[in-house]
Order: structure tokens, then C-alpha cells, then sequence
């Protein structure tokens, strides 16, 4: 009884989105998209819409989606947190920012088994808000990502597994690590397997990784006191994956900002 009724609630809802979709009702939940203001349901740039420009300029000139994260330091996404490589590659990959919707991308599912429908419905709607990027920008965009596609991968698991690795190092714990990377749990626990497997990385007690990381915490802020923000990393011997979170919490906490490209004591 509770099955059946579970599968017919869910049928009634995929028939209503796809009677909206079909009638040109679509709507966004209320920052869902980094630059456009969807407070009120419709799709309308912001102040970020400049960053976003930004994003598929630097990449389609060749400069990884890492490094355009890194050069937005002090930019905040929609949930006030910094942006990370993903979240700049989701942005990159989104239609939605040269003003197209893509209703039902993902495969919908039976309910209670998980298998796919059998009827899938799928439907993409052209200029159906104003865009932030030109549609032929959009397409460089992709032709690079298809070209590039698999040195990408190979760069970025590298640098995903160095950031891991730190962090790991640490203490942070496996849901802190996908929540600042952008990325799923699955893909943390998969790459701290493969850490520990290769004897990059070993398990200390809790308290002792959180003491590490605190005075490694500690150190940065004091070279950025003394002057040395323009790359405290080289100043302090470290590298920059180490010196990175330590930056990003320190700035989270108010004690040092970034002027230019510098940081500075607050």
C-alpha cells in the first residue's frame, strides 16, 4: 500500500514539471545560480555576473579552472563561501549562463527500485532568460573542455589529491573536505584510500593532527604580520597547498585580508 502510494506521488510530480516545462513555467530556487539574482524566480545577472565573464575568458585562453578559483580570492559564492575549482568547472559546463535551460538533464528514476524510467523526458529552452555569455564563448568553452578533456583530469586529480592530502594532514574530516572542495564524500574517501595506499598519508590521533594544523596556522599569520603575504609559502619553505587553508581561515576569521595580491594583517 505505502509502494504504490509512494510511486503514484512520484509520477503526479514528474507529470507536473513536465507539464510546467512544457507551458514555459520554469522558475530558480533562490540562489541557485552564481550571477544571477533569482530572488524572485527569474533569471537576472548580478554583481557577480562579472566574475562569471570572467571564468570563461581566463579559460578559454587556456587557464585551468584551479588557478581562475584561485585568482578570485575574496569572492564568495551564493552560499558566502569561497570558490573552488569545481564549483568554477560546474559554472563553465552550465547553459544556463549564455541563457538557455535545460529541463530534466538528469535521468529520472523509479522511486523504489532506482532503475531508469522507461519514458525520459528531456527539453532544452533557447533564450529563455538574458545571458551572461555569448553563445559562441559558451561553445569555445566546451570545444576546449572536449579537447583538453583528458590532460584536465589528470591535473586536476593531481591537484584534487595534493589539496586532500593536506587537509587530511590536518584533521579535517572527510565531510569538511568535500564541503571546502566542492566535491562529493565518495570522492574524498576514494582519494584518502589511494593517499594511504601509496604511504603518502598516515594516521595520527585526532588531536594531534588539529594541533599541527593550528600552529601551522599560527606561523602564516605570523609572515603575514611580518610582511612576507605576497607568498608566505616560499617564506615559510611550505607549499602552497599547505599554506592555503591556513589562509582561507585566517581570512574567515577576520585576521588577515587581501589587498591586491597581497595579504595583509587586519
Amino acid at each position: 500500500m505505502a509502494q504504490t502510494e509512494s510511486e503514484s506521488i512520484s509520477e503526479n510530480l514528474k507529470w507536473l514539471y513536465r507539464k510546467r516545462a512544457e507551458q514555459g513555467y520554469i522558475k530558480a530556487g533562490k540562489g541557485a545560480y552564481f550571477g544571477y539574482n533569482t530572488d524572485d524566480g527569474n533569471f537576472t545577472p548580478d554583481e557577480n555576473a562579472v566574475y562569471v565573464k570572467k571564468m570563461y575568458r581566463l579559460f578559454a585562453d587556456g587557464v585551468t579552472a584551479e588557478d581562475i578559483a584561485r585568482g578570485l580570492e575574496g569572492v564568495k559564492n551564493n552560499q558566502g563561501k569561497p570558490i573552488t575549482g569545481s564549483q568554477v568547472r560546474s559554472i563553465l559546463k552550465n547553459e544556463v549562463y549564455k541563457g538557455d535551460v535545460h529541463i530534466c538533464k538528469t535521468i529520472s528514476r523509479n522511486v523504489i527500485t532506482g532503475e531508469p524510467d522507461k519514458e525520459q523526458y528531456s527539453k532544452c529552452v533557447e533564450g529563455h532568460h538574458e545571458a551572461i555569455v555569448s553563445g559562441e564563448l559558451w561553445d569555445l568553452v566546451q570545444k576546449r573542455f572536449k579537447e583538453n578533456s583528458e590532460k584536465f583530469s589528470k591535473d586536476e586529480a593531481r591537484a584534487r589529491e595534493e589539496d586532500v592530502l593536506t587537509m587530511a594532514q590536518d584533521g579535517m574530516s572527510v565531510s569538511e573536505i568535500a564541503e571546502y572542495l566542492g566535491i562529493s564524500r565518495e570522492k574524498v574517501r576514494y582519494t584518502v584510500s589511494k593517499l594511504i595506499k601509496e604511504g603518502r598519508l598516515e594516521g595520527k590521533p585526532a588531536e594531534v593532527k588539529k594541533k599541527e594544523m593550528n600552529e601551522r596556522v599560527e606561523k602564516v599569520y605570523e609572515a603575514v604580520k611580518a610582511g612576507h603575504g605576497k607568498n608566505p609559502a616560499k617564506h615559510l619553505g611550505m607549499k602552497y597547498t599547505e599554506v592555503r587553508y591556513a589562509l582561507k581561515k585566517l581570512e574567515g576569521e577576520g585576521r588577515i585580508r587581501m589587498e591586491g595580491k597581497c595579504w595583509m594583517a587586519a
